[in-house]
């Protein structure tokens, strides 16, 4: 079985459904994140001295990240060496992460598909095409799993830790989990920060402020949070329109499990999960039947 680096884990869980803009670029915020894991996985995995609170590293995990900072050759605290990444350009590290993606896709670990955006029904009658990242749904749920796991376990291993602060600084964790398991997680990751001198560094409050700073605060709203799909009729029972629906997006590549059909379906599309409830849109004088896709953790 196939062990993902801790950087690998965190693109792994955090891309999926991630639209690709038309410059191929991604988000400032998410640029940082990934160095920023980056970087915590060569003071974990690396050839590191420790003095006082603070590391020197080395030995890179890779090339590339050594000559972005080559000149960092002191010793410093992990909150300074986050620090240091709001430092350098944006389009010195986009080159590197494209590098990083570009490698899992390689690797299978993640594809590119048509967004589930393309489903909506204002979206399909504008033309609008756009692709998005999708983890491959095997791989995914088995590191969704063993992070949980391995979180909840009582003896959290430091990657789990480190992975769990950035999946909370960009808000990833709240659709990966349920509410009463991520306040779980958040009494894990408390109670290890009281114990682990690492781990306090990068989750002490004035580290938090300055991830969430170039982080939380230019998080794209979601727009794939409510999506419209036109049935062209109401149906006599939900089954049909669940049968539909999936048939639909099948159609369009997605991968569709529902995980409930009771009274309020919940269906899976593309790891990301659904509540899906029948709907009617008024367009002019004209009533258009179908059903709203809303994404949602309990």
């Amino acid at each position: 079985m196939t062990k993902l680096t801790l950087a690998e884990r965190y693109i792994l869980l955090s891309i999926n459904g991630k639209e690709i803009r038309n410059n191929g670029k991604l988000e400032k915020t998410y640029v940082y994140s990934i160095v920023a894991v980056k970087l915590l996985e060569s003071i974990l995995n690396g050839v590191t001295d420790e003095r006082d609170g603070k590391y020197r590293i080395i030995t890179y995990i890779d090339h590339e990240l050594n000559g972005i900072f080559n000149d960092k050759t002191d010793y410093y605290t992990l909150h300074e060496w986050m620090d240091f990444i709001t430092e350098i350009s944006q389009k010195k590290y986009s080159i590197y992460v494209t590098k990083c993606i570009n490698e899992l896709i390689h690797k299978s670990y993640v594809d590119i598909v048509p967004s589930i955006l393309e489903c909506d029904y204002d979206n399909r009658l504008s033309g609008i095409k756009i692709n998005m990242y999708r983890s491959d749904y095997m791989l995914f749920h088995r590191e969704l799993e063993e992070y949980a796991d391995n979180i909840l376990s009582g003896f959290p291993s430091t990657d789990s830790l480190c992975l769990t602060i950035f999946l909370k600084c960009n808000n990833i964790i709240n659709y990966l989990f349920r509410k009463n398991v991520i306040d779980k997680i958040e009494s894990a990751l408390n109670e290890a920060s009281a114990q682990n001198m690492f781990i306090n560094q990068i989750s002490d409050y004035k580290f938090q402020d300055t991830i969430q700073m170039f982080l939380a605060k230019a998080v794209k709203k979601i727009e794939k949070d409510n999506i419209f799909i036109e049935t062209e009729r109401m149906f006599p029972t939900m089954k049909e329109c669940m049968d539909l629906v999936k048939q639909i997006l099948e159609s369009n590549g997605h991968i569709c499990e529902f995980i409930s059909t009771k009274d309020v379906p919940v269906i899976e599309v593309d790891n990301m999960v659904y509540r899906l409830t029948p709907a009617v849109k008024r367009v002019r004088v004209i009533n258009i039947h179908g059903v709203k896709l809303e994404r949602f953790r309990e």
